[in-house]
């Protein structure tokens, strides 16, 4: 019985990493499609279904909102493009803006060195 315990536990632990990876590959590659609505939609369906045969758990729009917060604060320079984008995908996401608000803030809160983050946070919350 411990064996199989102990076996699940770094199954889990693996698919943890693979789906943390793959969190960030999204918010990267939804970031870089600012402004095209399609592929930014076509990117997020894409990872969507990758992290949840993944073993993703069920809450993959809030997780995936906090490491695109990180991504648009880092990558995307704040033009009314990139603030209209961004509004697109969290309605696509059916993310609500308190929800949206708080994965904001926490990525100032993990990246406190960073004033990129800091200021950009301003203008997309």
């Amino acid at each position: 019985f411990l064996a199989v315990k102990k076996v699940s536990e770094i199954s889990f632990g693996k698919l943890g990493v693979k789906a943390d990876d793959l969190y960030q590959q999204a918010a990267s590659d939804i970031a870089f499609h600012v402004g095209d609505y399609e592929n930014m939609e076509a990117t997020y369906k894409e990872y969507k279904k990758k992290l949840w045969f993944n073993g993703a758990p069920s809450y993959i729009n809030s997780q995936l909102v906090k490491r695109l917060a990180v991504a648009y604060c880092t990558n995307v320079s704040v033009t009314p493009k990139s603030v209209s984008s961004l509004a697109y995908l969290l309605t696509m996401m059916k993310i609500s803006d308190d929800e949206a608000a708080e994965s904001f803030v926490e990525a100032c809160r993990e990246n406190p060195n960073s004033m990129a983050i800091a200021s950009k946070v301003l203008f997309y919350s």
